[in-house]
């Protein structure tokens, strides 16, 4: 038998869409509030809701407020890539205007279609509310260390 020649896909996996979705956060909130993307370990994955092969959780955080972060969304996606399933924290996804008859909890079947998902995320209200309070804190927190 003969094989064809294989390629990977080119399309790019929702984690690389994460990655340079979040590229320049720390830089635009002065170092004070960071966007970290978790990848799930096995154990983790046992309670999960989405149940794919590759999960992630998206968590904003500030190096100035010890145990303090917000799990902005998870997201999962198999081998294929696409869908990937998004799990979106309630009061995010509220304002987003997504049907879903798993409270929170959408699919995309593109590329196309998850990158507007992670904008309107990243331009929700909450999401810039919750935001500013980490850096207002964080601000506070690296005043008082300096004193």
């Amino acid at each position: 038998m003969e094989w064809n020649k294989f390629t990977p896909l080119q399309k790019k996996t929702p984690q690389e869409i994460i990655e340079d979705a979040i590229m320049g956060f720390d830089k635009a909130t002065n170092d004070l509030a960071h966007l970290l993307l978790i990848k799930k370990n096995d154990l983790s994955k046992v309670n999960s809701r989405l149940n794919n092969n590759f999960e992630f959780e998206l968590l904003l955080y500030s190096k100035y407020l010890d145990g303090y972060n917000f799990k902005v969304f998870e997201f999962g996606f198999n081998i294929d890539l696409y869908p990937v399933s998004v799990i979106i924290e309630p009061a995010i996804f509220d304002q987003l205007n997504y049907y879903s008859a798993s409270r929170s909890s959408v699919s995309f079947e593109t590329e196309e279609l998850f990158l507007d998902c992670i904008t309107k995320i990243f331009s929700s209200e909450r999401f810039k509310t919750i935001t500013g309070g980490v850096m207002k804190i964080a601000a506070k927190q690296l005043e008082n260390d300096m004193i």
